[in-house]
């Protein structure tokens, strides 16, 4: 043990001799250093001193000529020209320490002159991480204008006319060549010529399937959007499928996603107000509105149907400013729900009875769930009473009480109102369904809700309950609600349920599930514009691949389908006096 521990002693003793030396070496650094610091201070003071004494030499009297001034002024040295830099540096660093690292810089640094960063001018590159090549294009196509493009010539090209010049622009898009979609690299070769008749150089620039100075094309656009937009999809989930499908090398950003949206909202601001045009063609407008989440401010989205018409408009209020706006100079009906922005309106208007069979039978479902909650709570109150026996097992924290005779008569007498108010209901709601089957005439339907209604009063003299609520609703808008009979049997199946704007709003509902809240005022307007192009498309049966459809659609060619909406609706002639204003290829 003694000698275990005497070793021990020695270790500790050779490992405190070790640190001493350590500490003496890193001691005499620091007193270089000091000393070091020191006599570049000592130098600095020495410059300090020649420069001022320079500066009194240049101070010579009045009586001297001017050549015998300059003859007298000291040359500034090398030396002289650092210190002064040093002493620049100086004053502008902040910290002790960083003064003396700046004056460690040489004479040949300060003479160096400062290289430009970044590339040279001219030099070619910088638009992509990893820039197309030539290995890459799946295939080379050559583009000739073949008429002018100037608009007050527009004359073909001769056969024989030769080229002007020409340039090279390379491609990404999405063709169909047999059934598939093939995403593909095309370097395409653009020609110049110039016209003989009016000598000016056209080039084929409007014969390339893309936007100007966009590096993909229509049908890659096309792909990303419908699968955006139309699918409803989650932007990551957009991207990863774009990967997927493609090269990652020829793969959009996030950032260009949203700059296409906003092209394409930019270029079918004419489709839409010719849409509007076409909506109001209708005798009918159902209208619905429902919460648009725009970067923490709760905005609203307002939807306007018709029978092949669907009008998605973004608005920052839910008044009647925006409907009015939107159906200026209507003559026609609209249909609404019971808000009360309508009732503000000039247009006829019409109620849905849909909403209220909903809110009946929400009544009679959540009165039936009272009922029986109560009367098992009853049953446990005489199951409770008749037990001899504690039930086996852990009793609980909270023993339950038996019920006094007072809270049984209260639970007893909830239990008949509530079968009575329910039962009153099921006649209403019935009445609400039969007569819209069998055809009631208005006059047999106000005397059905008379006695209903005086049954319900019998019963629940001063009630505040929701079936009253409904009654009172019914009393309210009883000319809007029943106003429908007076039309042809046709138009009256269309007239009594608000179930097609409700319907176009659950289409934007799925995609707000999906896209969250948006950042941008103008993504929603541009998305809005989309959608309602789209689902227009589907109302009016448009035959045409959906592919195609969003091809055309970023493409702006939109003229074939507002000619199918258009016939559609019976208005050809207006559609073909506005063709030139709606036109955006």
């Amino acid at each position: 043990m003694i000698e275990t521990l005497q070793e021990k002693e020695k270790e500790n003793i050779q490992i405190v001799q070790e640190l001493e030396k350590e500490n003496q070496v890193l001691f005499d650094q620091h007193e270089k250093a000091r000393e070091n610091n020191v006599r570049q201070i000592k130098a600095f003071k020495s410059f300090k001193d020649r420069i001022s004494n320079s500066v009194k030499g240049i101070l010579l009297p009045d009586e001297t000529s001017q050549d015998n001034l300059v003859e007298n002024i000291p040359k500034q040295t090398a030396t002289e020209k650092v210190a002064e830099k040093i002493k620049k540096k100086r004053l502008s660093s902040k910290s002790k320490n960083s003064k003396l690292d700046k004056t460690k810089k040489t004479l040949k640094e300060l003479k160096q002159p400062t290289k430009r960063s970044g590339k040279p001018k001219g030099s070619g590159g910088g638009g992509r991480k990893r820039p197309l090549t030539e290995s890459t294009y799946d295939e080379t196509r050559v583009l000739s204008p073949p008429r002018c493009e100037n608009a007050d010539c527009r004359k073909k090209f001769p056969k024989d006319l030769g080229i002007h010049g020409k340039y090279t622009r390379h491609l990404i898009n999405v063709e169909r060549p047999k059934r598939s979609l093939v995403c593909v690299v095309i370097l395409y070769i653009v020609n110049r010529k110039k016209c003989p008749y009016c000598k000016k150089v056209t080039s084929a620039r409007s014969l390339l399937p893309c936007h100007k100075n966009y590096l993909f094309g229509y049908g890659y656009m096309s792909q990303a959007l419908m699968k955006r937009i139309s699918s409803k999809g989650i932007l990551v989930d957009v991207m990863e499928d774009l990967k997927a499908s493609h090269d990652e090398q020829t793969t959009p950003t996030i950032s260009s996603l949203n700059r296409w949206i906003l092209k394409m909202g930019d270029q079918m601001g004419p489709v839409l107000d010719y849409l509007v045009t076409l909506l109001k063609k209708s005798p009918y407008i159902k209208i619905d509105e429902t919460n648009l989440p725009m970067d923490g401010h709760t905005c609203w989205m307002w939807v306007f149907c018709t029978e092949f018409v669907r009008i998605f408009i973004p608005s920052y209020t839910r008044s009647h400013v925006v409907p009015k706006a939107i159906l200026e100079d209507y003559p026609g009906w609209i249909m609404t729900d019971f808000f009360k922005a309508y009732n503000k309106l000039p247009q006829t208007k019409t109620k849905c009875h849909v909403h209220l069979v909903r809110n009946i039978f929400d009544i009679v479902a959540d009165n039936v769930r009272r009922v029986v909650q109560l009367s098992k709570e009853l049953e446990d109150d005489e199951s409770l009473s008749t037990q001899t026996q504690p039930k086996p097992g852990r009793p609980k924290k909270i023993p339950i009480q038996p019920l006094t005779e007072r809270q049984r008569i209260q639970k007893e007498t909830k239990i008949v109102n509530l079968t009575k108010e329910a039962d009153i209901a099921q006649e209403l709601f019935d009445f609400l369904i039969e007569q819209d089957k069998k055809d009631f005439h208005v006059d047999k339907c106000r005397k059905i809700f008379k006695d209903l209604m005086t049954e319900f009063s019998t019963v629940f003299p001063s009630s505040k309950t929701p079936l009253q609520q409904i009654f009172n609703r019914i009393e309210k808008y009883w000319d809007d609600l029943f106003r429908y009979k007076d039309l042809p049997l046709k138009d009256r199946k269309t007239l009594h349920n608000n179930n097609l704007a409700e319907g176009t709003v659950k289409v934007y509902a799925k995609l707000r599930r999906t896209h969250g809240v948006f950042r941008s005022w103008l993504i929603a307007e541009a998305v809005s514009t989309c959608l309602s192009i789209c689902e227009t498309s589907k109302l009016t049966n448009y035959k045409k691949s959906k592919f195609e459809f969003w091809k055309s659609l970023c493409n702006g060619n939109l003229a074939n389908f507002l000619n199918h909406v258009a016939i559609q609706v019976g208005d050809l002639q207006t559609f073909e006096e506005n063709l030139i204003s709606v036109s955006v290829s």
